[in-house]
């Protein structure tokens, strides 16, 4: 059982499991799309960073939530979200860069993917434990 590994989803599955997600959150916050100027600055110091990446595997989006608690969170396959409440607190485009930056980094390594193949392993482990068990019953009675 040493070195049991659960695949990881496909980056396929991180771009589809990032369309849903997106929408929800568009149905749960919001996105602000009134301000152009503060949204068309977000997407291009985002855009900036994007440039420099290797290996880009997904298209990149910066989105603007009406979310008042400073906050910025990313989802599988590349759509990136600020609160207009970090955005308030945001003093020079060296400060959002660095929060983009980080989030950016979180859908390039995949990080999310990770996360659920290291919860499908969990499983995976528990199962073969279960089977083992039942299979130590099962000779012990015999």
């Amino acid at each position: 059982m040493v070195g049991c590994r659960a695949p990881m989803q496909s980056v396929e599955e991180d771009r589809s499991l990032g369309l849903k997600l997106s929408k929800m959150v568009a149905q749960e916050y919001g996105t602000i799309t009134d301000t152009v100027a503060l949204k068309a600055w977000v997407k291009q110091v985002g855009d900036r960073l994007v440039k420099a990446l290797p290996n880009k595997q997904f298209e990149y989006s910066f989105q603007i939530v009406d979310m008042a608690e400073p906050n910025a969170f990313a989802v599988p396959g590349g759509p990136i979200y600020i609160s207009r409440g970090l955005l308030a607190l945001v003093n020079t485009e060296d400060e959002l860069a660095g929060v983009i930056a980080h989030e950016i980094i979180h859908v390039h390594k995949r990080h999310t993917a990770q996360q659920i193949a290291n919860q499908n392993r969990g499983r995976l482990l528990l199962c073969l434990e279960r089977r083992l068990v039942t299979w130590w019953i099962r000779i012990s009675d015999a």
